[in-house]
């Protein structure tokens, strides 16, 4: 499951000949996120516009990681992220009674 999420990204990349390196070394999207230079090297992709993508590619996903948890979260675990975005929706929910609870005219029309 969690190497599919890394098949995609070598896909969108048109890197997916690398597929069975990054299997071989049990990748996930989080280490794909953390590739290195020296990390290229230890898995033998010499080429530089591959190095180049998945360098690219490995800072866009620590950007998501860091500016939309959220977006990053729904790569990596669909399910924890529809998990928060209850959350979310029940906490907004949450305050919305608790302000109709204390202002109940401004709500007349769901009351």
């Amino acid at each position: 499951k969690s190497f599919k999420k890394v098949y995609e990204v070598l896909e969108s990349i048109d890197l997916t000949n690398y597929a069975p390196v990054f299997a071989a070394n049990e990748f996930d999207v989080h280490c794909l996120a953390e590739i290195t230079e020296d990390d290229l090297d230890q898995l033998g992709i010499t080429t530089l516009g591959a190095r180049k993508r998945l360098l690219a590619e490995a800072e866009k996903l620590r950007a998501t990681m860091t500016a939309e948890p959220a977006a990053y979260n729904a790569l990596t675990d669909p399910v924890r992220a529809v998990e928060e975005e209850v959350t979310s929706e029940w906490a907004k929910e949450r305050m919305r009674c608790l302000h109709a609870a204390s202002d109940p005219s401004a709500y007349n029309d769901i009351l």
